[in-house]
């Protein structure tokens, strides 16, 4: 019996259905199973909505960064690579105006910069930008099995 896998986020793009499939997998450290769990993310959510899917792998630190961009190799011929954006893909929001405008943006960038040269205003301003900013629902993880 296959396994039961949930994503961080899974986001359909398109107008009249979707025409990308994005899996959002947030990660904060190294896990060999990831290696396994990313390429079936994008095979099953290929399958499953019929247009192309990428998995997207988001970190704040740049040795996982590293490490998550590295090819897969499925056998056969057939590779797998994530898109991963880490910590020198995510700018240093320190503009508090800008955190409270885009507070997601505000907050992944505190945890990519918060030990850096800038990481008490990074953080204060991600502080800034929770508390003034626009409110948004929650999105639920959408089952990939």
């Amino acid at each position: 019996m296959p396994a039961d896998y949930h994503a961080d986020l899974v986001l359909t793009l398109g107008d009249r259905g979707p025409r990308l499939v994005v899996v959002v997998e947030v990660q904060l450290g190294r896990a060999d199973d990831k290696r396994y769990t990313w390429p079936h993310y994008a095979i099953g959510m290929r399958t499953r909505f019929r247009c192309p899917c990428v998995v997207l792998v988001i970190t704040p630190d740049a040795g996982v960064a590293e490490w998550a961009q590295e090819v897969i190799d499925l056998g056969g011929g057939s590779r797998f690579t994530p898109v991963v954006i880490g910590p020198e893909q995510i700018p240093a929001v320190t503009d508090p105006a800008v955190a409270v405008a885009s507070p997601d943006l505000a907050v992944l960038s505190a945890l990519a910069h918060r030990g850096g040269a800038k990481g008490l205003d990074v953080v204060r301003a991600a502080l800034e930008g929770v508390s003034n900013g626009p409110r948004q629902p929650r999105l639920a993880p959408m089952p990939l099995s």
